[in-house]
C-alpha cells in the first residue's frame, strides 16, 4: 500500500515541477478554440516534451551568461 501511494506522490511532484518550470519561463503557446494563436512564445513547436526542453535550455542560457 505504501509503495502504491509513493508512486502517486512522486508523479504529482514531478508533473507539478515540470509545469511550474514551463509556466515560469514562459515557454508555451496559447491558442483559441478556433485555432488562432493568441500568444506565441515558442514558434511553431508543438505541445509536448519539447516545451520542457526549451524551458530548461532558457534557464541554462541565463545561468551561463
Amino acid at each position: 500500500m505504501v509503495q502504491a501511494f509513493s508512486v502517486d506522490i512522486d508523479t504529482l511532484v514531478i508533473c507539478s515541477a515540470t509545469a511550474f518550470i514551463i509556466l515560469i519561463t514562459g515557454m508555451y503557446n496559447v491558442e483559441s478554440p478556433d485555432g488562432m494563436v493568441i500568444l506565441n512564445n515558442i514558434g511553431e513547436t508543438e505541445a509536448g516534451s519539447s516545451n520542457a526542453q526549451l524551458a530548461i535550455e532558457t534557464v541554462e542560457k541565463t545561468i551561463s551568461l
